[in-house]
């Protein structure tokens, strides 16, 4: 799917937006199953918090106090929070392990 969304990209880029790339990943995103309403409030929360990642050579995990503030923004419950961390970890766990392995992958390339 990344290749795919690289490949699309740089077409689109290029003003190619009848390429086979661009068609296929229209084809692809359309067939997807929404986001439950349930799970939107979490991956807002997830995209937003990750703008606050540090920034450097690898990729960090995300911060409990980053995650704190955005739970104190929208008044959470004390629960609510730790549930809203528990997902947050989930969801950077999954970002990190895909990040090792195209760096791992890049690698092996060269």
């Amino acid at each position: 799917m990344e290749r795919l969304e690289k490949e699309a990209s740089a077409a689109m880029k290029a003003g190619r937006f009848e390429h086979s790339s661009v068609i296929e990943l229209a084809e692809v995103q359309a067939n997807k199953p929404p986001l439950p309403k349930h799970c939107e409030f979490y991956w807002n929360a997830f995209i937003a918090i990750q703008t606050m990642r540090d920034v450097g050579l690898a990729a960090s995990k995300l911060r409990w106090d980053d995650t704190m503030k955005y739970a104190d923004r929208y008044r959470l419950s004390l629960h609510e929070s730790e549930m809203l961390w528990v997902i947050i970890r989930a969801l950077d766990a999954v970002v990190l392990s895909e990040a090792k392995d195209d760096k791992s992958n890049g690698m092996n390339r060269h």
